[in-house]
């Protein structure tokens, strides 16, 4: 009996340690990611949007079409922020869904350096379907580091960009409007 109890608490203590390790554990919110996101949503479900980051809650709205035709709102009040991650539930077309997201600052990214705050998540409906929301702070918070001066065909929003605005293309991720190839910091 007590060789099973050891077997048993081994492999306990062995699953917690698997599942806890995935994640690092929630801290406070990002810094600047507070305001409003154009988002898009995309996958079987497909629209436009906006998200509203306030405190330690994302409040989501949008207008989607699915695959066979079907119109309607999409709406998650009360998503909530911890650390970088965001959980909720939501409804998509009348249909109660579960939220599972993550919200990063401005300058971080998965390796990459982002110009804005980027809210991104992931949403499987009860019927198996699966969409994919993607968000960039609209009014991005000015950085305290000094500019480069304008001139030689830079433009200021981002290391070696040419001439012109850097815009957000139809799957939310920021591109450099010049001819000289993509720029360090675009997205994916």
């Amino acid at each position: 009996m007590s060789r099973l109890l050891i077997i048993l608490c081994t492999l306990l203590l062995g699953a917690n340690i698997a599942f806890s390790s995935g994640r690092p554990a929630p801290g406070p919110k990002p810094k600047g990611t507070d305001g409003a996101y154009n988002i898009s949503v995309r996958g079987y479900y497909r629209g436009e949007g906006t998200a509203t980051v306030t405190g330690n809650t994302i409040s989501l709205t949008g207008t989607l079409h699915g695959e066979k035709g079907e119109q309607g709102d999409f709406a998650a009040p009360n998503l909530v922020i911890s650390g970088n991650y965001v959980t909720g539930q939501g409804n998509i077309l009348g249909q109660a869904v579960n939220i599972y997201g993550r919200l990063d600052p401005t300058g971080e990214g998965g390796g990459k350096k982002l110009k804005t705050a980027r809210f991104v998540a992931t949403v499987a409906t009860a019927d198996g379907h699966h969409i994919r929301i993607e968000g960039l702070l609209q009014s991005p918070p000015k950085s305290d580091a000094p500019r480069t001066p304008s001139g030689g065909g830079d433009d200021g929003d981002g290391p070696n960009d040419g001439p012109g605005p850097d815009h957000q293309n139809d799957r939310g991720h920021i591109v450099d409007d010049d001819d000289n190839g993509p720029s360090s910091d675009e997205l994916p």
